[in-house]
């Protein structure tokens, strides 16, 4: 088996730990929709979010840090998401004050 077809094993106590992680972080980013928006909103990962910005990753990133582009949650310990409507906000915020310019 080569190096990149290895399996990983995690612990059973590990594995409930990430999934309560996920669990509470997905929550807290629901928290501040509304009933209607958090039942048809999706979890976006990176290469999805890029396609919708079209922005490189590191663009995506240094907005971040900077507070311009919202931050996503951590869905496990290298993974990150973002609600599908948090993208979809800031992408309407750059075309209205790209008309307002």
């Amino acid at each position: 088996m080569s190096a990149a077809a290895k399996k990983i094993e995690i612990s059973p106590a590990l594995q409930a730990a990430i999934s309560e992680a996920v669990e509470v972080a997905v929550t807290k980013a629901l928290a501040k929709h509304t009933p209607e928006q958090a039942a048809c909103d999706r979890v976006l990962r990176l290469p999805e979010v890029l396609k919708i910005c079209g922005l490189s990753r590191s663009s995506i990133y240094a907005l971040i840090d900077k507070g311009e582009f919202p931050g996503g949650f951590l869905i496990g310990p290298n993974a990150r998401a973002w609600l599908q409507s948090d993208v979809q906000a800031w992408l309407q915020s750059r075309v209205t004050a790209a008309k307002d310019a």
